[in-house]
């Protein structure tokens, strides 16, 4: 009898730690669908609208107005950023051959803010002009902002928290 008292409660145990499991896993996955059907979207427009092909990267961009933005190459093989207006689906293209790349964005935010963790990266428009938004944690574990421009680099606006 004891037994069987036993081996219920390791089966009761197993049951509940699968369906706390199952649980979060579908959490995160319905949180993430905004996201991927984005992504989806904005990677569709980019293929027939600009030609584009063999998407790389995704961003999501949030400031003043949202943009989708799609990276992959023309059809020269150049490097291309397809930026998409959520509301408006307005397109802009702009050639990293033109601008600052990813990594020289974070270079200059390693070199010159000395973050403890970079959160994320994103680029989309800023007043029309294509931007770099950096989200980064300084070395007391605050939440900074770091908008640069995609043309030279140079800071747009950086939000501080002390």
């Amino acid at each position: 009898m004891r037994r069987a008292s036993k081996s219920t409660q390791r089966l009761a145990v197993i049951g509940i730690v699968l369906i706390i499991l199952v649980s979060i896993f579908a959490v995160f996955s319905i949180a993430q669908s905004p996201r991927r059907q984005a992504q989806k979207q904005a990677t569709n427009i980019a293929e027939q609208k600009v030609g584009l092909k063999d998407p790389t990267r995704f961003y999501w961009f949030d400031r003043d107005k949202t943009y989708y933005t799609v990276e992959g190459k023309n059809k020269q093989n150049q490097t291309i950023d397809v930026i998409i207006a959520q509301k408006t689906g307005n397109i802009t293209v702009v050639n990293q051959q033109n601008g600052w790349s990813r990594n020289q964005a974070l270079t200059k935010v390693w070199d010159e803010y000395h973050p403890k963790k970079v959160l994320n990266i994103n680029l989309g428009l800023y007043h029309n002009q294509p931007a770099w938004d950096i989200a980064y944690l300084d070395q007391k574990g605050n939440l900074n902002y770091l908008l640069l421009s995609f043309k030279n680099g140079h800071e747009i606006n950086l939000i501080k928290n002390a």
